[in-house]
């Protein structure tokens, strides 16, 4: 069971002619049960909180800010000893799969088993695909065990995933000693990590594993557990180190918005941006084209939260309504008020 300890460090106070900036330092020490000399892990993660709020409000927010973990689906799969075929959750998903699977009664899925119990431990937020069963369906094109980052990143996006982290995992036996009842197994995992949104490749590693037992199922199913378990720390590593670095660092964050009734109304987004939006260092305009706007915002705040200062504000004549958000992706739609607004330039 994981130890989350976290140290509060100093809190410091840019005050600003629109805004401070509160910065607040967290320092992770995970200790995992084993020897009486435990390994630690050190995650240094960075929050932020408006300097106007209530100083305890702040800290909160700050430390729930550092704290948030991506919504991760693990699509991995398996094939043990005795097993003809890849075994994989999404195969058989809704009403049109599931014939590839006759005369298979082995368990599935030990390695997806093992790394959402591994991931859930240190704090990351593991989607359970029983809980969407059924409310959507899985095209025939995607019902295959070498699936491709753009099939996985579509069938993520529909289960509400910001990482996929995908492979293979496959066990086969290895040299019998003469006379000995006890076999030798060896189990081999390859797994990436994708963000959903991007297609950014967050990790990736490799790792083999062995087992002994007597039995050829069972003993393929330790070692598939060992090396899912021996994975699992390097590739958490990476995906933290680069996630924490994109939602509490500088980040480039794409905002499209439609409606647009003139420059005008631009204008005063990107001001207002610049200005009253925490932690926006630049503003970055793309493309103005018949009403639409693409903008490039440098940023250490998430995409969510710079939406949401949009959404809030009042701006003459128009009001702003976010109508998609992912991790680095903003779309919004203006809608005019009062007076009729001029029509978009073409």
């Amino acid at each position: 069971m994981t130890n989350l300890l976290i140290e509060m460090g100093r809190t410091i106070f840019h005050a600003g002619l629109h805004a401070g900036v509160f910065a607040l330092a967290c320092l992770f020490s995970v200790a995992w049960p084993g020897d009486a000399l435990a390994q630690l892990q050190t995650v240094v993660a960075e929050g932020e909180a408006s300097a106007q709020e209530d100083p305890a409000i702040a800290r909160d927010n700050g430390v729930q800010d550092a704290l948030r973990k991506p919504r991760t689906l693990f699509m991995i799969a398996e094939q043990n000893i005795g097993q003809e075929i890849l075994l994989y959750w999404w195969s058989t998903w809704g009403a049109r799969g599931g014939a590839a699977f006759a005369g298979q009664s082995v368990d599935m899925a030990v390695s997806e088993t093992v790394l959402k119990e591994e991931f859930l431990s240190r704090g990351f937020n593991v989607i359970d695909i029983s809980a969407v069963t059924g409310k959507f369906e899985i095209s025939n094109a995607y019902r295959i065990a070498d699936l491709t980052d753009t099939g996985a990143r579509e069938i993520g996006r529909k289960m509400g995933a910001e990482i996929i982290i995908k492979g293979k995992a496959l066990a086969k036996e290895g040299p019998r000693t003469a006379g000995s009842s006890v076999g030798s197994y060896l189990a081999d995992i390859t797994l990436s990590a994708v963000r959903v949104d991007n297609g950014q490749v967050l990790a990736s590693a490799r790792n083999s594993a062995p087992a002994r037992h007597i039995s050829q199922h069972v003993g393929g199913n330790q070692a598939i557990e060992n090396a899912a378990r021996g994975i699992a720390d390097k590739l958490a590593e990476q995906i933290t180190a680069k996630w924490m670095a994109e939602t509490s660092g500088g980040q480039l964050t794409q905002i499209t918005i439609t409606g647009l009734g003139s420059m005008k109304e631009l204008v005063k987004i990107k001001e207002f941006l610049k200005s009253h939006v925490r932690g926006v260092q630049n503003v970055i305009q793309r493309n103005y084209e018949g009403g639409t706007a693409v903008l490039e915002v440098d940023a250490a705040g998430t995409a969510q939260s710079i939406g949401d200062e949009l959404a809030k504000k009042d701006f003459p004549g128009f009001d702003l309504d976010l109508t998609s958000a992912t991790a680095n992706t903003i779309e919004i739609k203006a809608t005019h008020t009062g007076a009729a607004a001029s029509p978009p330039k073409r």
